[in-house]
């Protein structure tokens, strides 16, 4: 039989659903990149926002006019968060969550055994037994998952709901699969994780001893680091990665609001002083680092002048790149029964401003690297003329070749940037 994934929201989701594959392909099935021609299809949910929810339903709808006889199953974020979901998703033959995503190959074949439809959601933690990679989809790098669940609770988030506790994967595990990507050609780690700053606390670890550990590896020549929760950065942590050379220097804080009030209220555990404290740190102790970021505008009674701390800090920090959201009403989170919600014009306007000053800033970023000279990972190509690739601190790179560079990291000279990527000439 042949599947299909189709794949919703973040990192993690992304690593999951290359888990699952695995897992089908070693069982005997045939992975296509299309429902048409698919037996079975799966949706790896996204339970962030309720737009992630809109897009969905209308996935699901596109599949079942068009491929009506393919077994349909929904994994992941929704139904762990919202069971009672499933009362939307009549037709659906597969509910399961995310603790049993690594069962879904037995699970799969239940069904097809007696045609029942079947519901599998449970509030166990996290599963990594039988949950690895080989491959990943990009070429030359590869998103890992080391921790799954939260158990921070900010106000407007429902993940801790969809994903549970904390769960940490043993360093011998994440060295093996580690260890099986290098040999099949990638050259760099993206460590990813629902709190990926907690990594370790269940089994006694800190997030430096699986860098330290992988960075053994000869095969992997860079280690980076998804998105991070600002207060468990501390200067032990930044100490130790400043002296690991396979670390790449460029950090995700998560800042979701410049304003000391708005970010009580979103339940953060630091102040835009202590974010500009830990900015500072790594300004310090490593070498042309960058620092991308996550703003949530528009929350439950921010005021303009809320707004303004927000913009002030895009200027302060200098952020190589910030992702700008409007704040998404989740039910069964504390935000969504505050007061002074803020209409969605308003929101999409200072979405708008946000994004604005923040390109601004990425343009300052970059042109402070001109004449400088990076190593380059190169990934892809156009019209194998162009190629282009990141920098070890996540500038997007584009040059000139005529030989095929994909899968090499080579010096490469900063000449001039554009519209959030630069231009270079090879060393």
């Amino acid at each position: 039989m042949k599947f299909c994934i189709i794949t919703f929201g973040c990192k993690v989701n992304q690593y999951d659903s290359e888990a699952v594959s695995e897992l089908l392909i070693k069982a005997g099935y045939d992975k296509v990149d299309n429902i048409f021609g698919a037996d079975i299809v799966i949706f790896n949910s996204c339970a962030v926002t309720s737009e992630s929810l809109r897009k969905l339903k209308k996935s699901l709808n596109f599949v079942k006019k068009n491929n009506i006889n393919a077994i349909l199953v929904i994994m992941g974020c929704v139904p762990q968060a919202f069971p009672k979901v499933e009362n939307d998703f009549k037709d659906v033959d597969i509910l399961i969550g995310n603790s049993n995503k690594n069962r879904l190959v037995d699970i799969l074949q239940n069904f097809i055994k007696a045609h029942q439809k079947i519901i599998s959601i449970n509030s166990e933690r996290a599963d990594f037994s039988n949950f690895s990679i080989s491959r990943f989809s990009e070429r030359t790098r590869a998103f890992l998952k080391i921790e799954d669940g939260c158990n921070r609770f900010c106000s407007y988030c429902i993940i801790p709901y969809a994903r549970g506790e904390i769960t940490s994967k043993p360093i011998d595990e994440i060295l093996c699969e580690v260890k099986k990507l290098g040999k099949n050609g990638y050259k760099e780690v993206t460590f990813v994780g629902i709190n990926l700053s907690s990594f370790g606390i269940d089994i006694g670890l800190k997030l430096c001893d699986v860098v330290k550990a992988v960075s053994s590896v000869s095969d992997i020549k860079r280690i980076r680091l998804g998105s991070l929760e600002p207060d468990l950065v501390n200067e032990e942590l930044l100490v130790n990665l400043s002296k690991n050379p396979k670390f790449c220097p460029q950090f995700h804080l998560a800042l979701q609001s410049g304003s000391n009030r708005i970010l009580k209220s979103m339940r953060r555990r630091y102040t835009r002083e202590d974010y500009l404290d830990i900015v500072n740190k790594i300004n310090r102790l490593f070498k042309n680092p960058t620092i991308t970021t996550d703003l949530i505008v528009g929350f439950p009674g921010e005021t303009e002048e809320d707004f303004k701390d927000s913009i002030k800090m895009i200027k302060k920090v200098g952020f190589l790149k910030a992702h700008v959201f409007p704040y998404s009403v989740r039910s069964g989170t504390l935000a969504a029964d505050m007061p002074y919600q803020i209409p969605k014009d308003l929101k999409i306007l200072r979405v708008k401003q946000a994004i604005a000053e923040s390109q601004k800033q990425t343009k300052n970023v970059l042109t402070g690297f001109l004449g400088k000279c990076f190593p380059v990972l190169y990934e892809s190509s156009q019209n194998d003329i162009y190629y282009e690739g990141y920098t070890p601190n996540y500038i997007l790179v584009k040059v000139k070749s005529d030989k095929d560079i994909r899968g090499e990291i080579i010096d490469t000279y900063i000449d001039s940037c554009e519209d959030g990527y630069c231009i270079g000439h090879l060393s």
